[in-house]
């Protein structure tokens, strides 16, 4: 199961001990703090359990019977990046915590752990992967919708354009650069490059209604065709909105245009 996709229940804990008294203990104090807990008294049903279903965090002993808990640790680590564990020792030795820290562990208890800094550090635990999976969700749904709304553009042939007057450089959404007579993107379309694919009639109209729109706040809607690179002419529906800052003076202009050819 990846769990870097799917949700976990944030209040799901792996207990891993192969002393089953622990293991109870655990349970017990954990359940009354209202987490769901599971529990493995082996490396190998750690790992397994650890495959089958999403874990808010996880507590691990490190003496475990088949597999050492640090190579669990880092087989979890690699596997859920995301995935807190807890180291749980009985070893006080200070190179043994910084090589499990140094492994991925969110943090270490010694045995017999304080019962009040187990609950607050598996608190942050749980936060910590609860907020670490909401930004990968956050982030998965941006790009979705980005991929879609670039694709919707593109069909409808929609794209956008941003002109920075101070430094008289247009960009153009990478859909509109042919109807622009700008082929690739290491052009660097300035006004008057833009002018320049205006088709020669439309030119002075087009100009026209840009100077309205920066000295008079006039809007800027209209149609007019392009010369595309190899000699196309196409219609181009435009609108744009001027940008001033705080003195008055337009610093940039936002907009949108169409390919509207075929209409």
């Amino acid at each position: 199961m990846n769990q870097e996709l799917t949700a976990p229940a944030p209040t799901t804990v792996l207990i891993v001990d192969d002393d089953a008294d622990i293991r109870e203990a655990l349970s017990d104090l954990l359940g009354n703090e209202g987490y769901t807990v599971e529990t493995a008294g082996t490396g190998k049903e750690a790992l397994e359990k650890a495959g089958q279903r999403p874990f808010g965090a996880v507590l691990l002993d490190i003496g475990l019977p088949d597999i050492d808990g640090i190579a669990v640790l880092k087989s979890l680590v690699e596997s859920y990046p995301t995935l807190p564990v807890i180291i749980l020792t009985a070893y006080t030795h200070s190179q043994q915590t910084i090589d499990s820290l140094s492994k991925g562990a969110f943090a270490y208890l010694t045995k017999p752990y304080n019962r009040d800094e187990l609950k607050a550090i598996l608190r942050r635990a749980v936060g910590t992967q609860a907020l670490a999976l909401k930004a990968k969700q956050t982030e998965s749904a941006l790009m979705d919708s980005e991929q879609r709304m670039r694709l919707a553009m593109e069909a409808a042939r929609l794209g956008t354009w941003e002109w920075d007057i101070p430094t008289n450089r247009i960009t153009f959404s990478n859909n509109l650069r042919p109807f622009f007579g700008q082929p690739s993107s290491t052009c660097l379309p300035t006004y008057e490059t833009f002018l320049e694919a205006v088709h020669p009639d439309d030119r002075p109209r087009v100009a026209e209604a840009v100077r309205r729109a920066l000295e008079e706040g006039a809007a800027y809607t209209l149609d007019f065709r392009t010369i595309c690179p190899d000699g196309t002419i196409r219609w181009i529906y435009d609108r744009g909105q001027v940008i001033r800052d705080g003195s008055g003076r337009p610093v940039r202009m936002l907009g949108v245009a169409m390919d509207i050819t075929e209409r």
